[in-house]
């Protein structure tokens, strides 16, 4: 016979434990059945105050309320645990409400989409750095043109000085071969 992963808790408006499964014993840490047992204190791991409040909030609003990415708080063992947790109203006999507490394991999901975080954080770093790169290399290409250019200038400068002085020596050397 095969049993769901899915964990199930359901209490009352006092927090009292009505009944859990197995998955949610494993999963929240419970090790005895714990039944009419407060569930914020019978649980571990659990963020109290993140947890009271869906749940008293699915109670006074008669909504589901969800957390995401819930990391759970175990003996060092067991850390860096994730869990999605969502609070439905589940109204029953005699106008009372009961409060249906379902919890997903998402560790695997959320450590892959941590990783994918970081991984994307480092592509845009490099992405920042490689743009900055090009930047000075576009400014040091724009510098080596203009110093290019420069030095083409100077050039044309100086073959125009040696034209001149070729065309003054050979003048000199005419007017100096006439007068001889």
């Amino acid at each position: 016979m095969r049993y769901t992963t899915v964990a199930v808790v359901i209490i009352d408006r006092s927090y009292r434990i009505l009944t859990i499964n197995a998955a949610a014993r494993r999963l929240l840490g419970v090790r005895d059945l714990a039944y009419d047992q407060d569930f914020l204190h019978t649980v571990r791991g659990v963020p109290y105050h993140e947890v009271r409040r869906a749940i008293d909030a699915a109670f006074h609003e008669r909504t589901t309320m969800k957390l995401s990415e819930l990391e759970l708080d175990h003996p060092p063992e067991a850390s860096g645990q994730f869990v999605d947790l969502s609070v439905m109203i589940m109204p029953v006999e005699n106008g009372a409400e009961l409060a249906v507490i379902t919890v997903h394991d998402v560790t695997e999901q959320t450590q892959l989409k941590k990783r994918l975080e970081a991984i994307q954080g480092e592509h845009a770093e490099l992405v920042g750095e490689l743009s900055a790169a090009n930047k000075r290399f576009a400014t040091m290409n724009k510098e080596l043109q203009d110093a290019n250019e420069e030095l083409q200038a100077a050039n044309e400068e100086l073959m125009l000085t040696q034209e001149e002085l070729r065309s003054f020596n050979f003048r000199y050397s005419w007017n100096d071969t006439r007068t001889t």
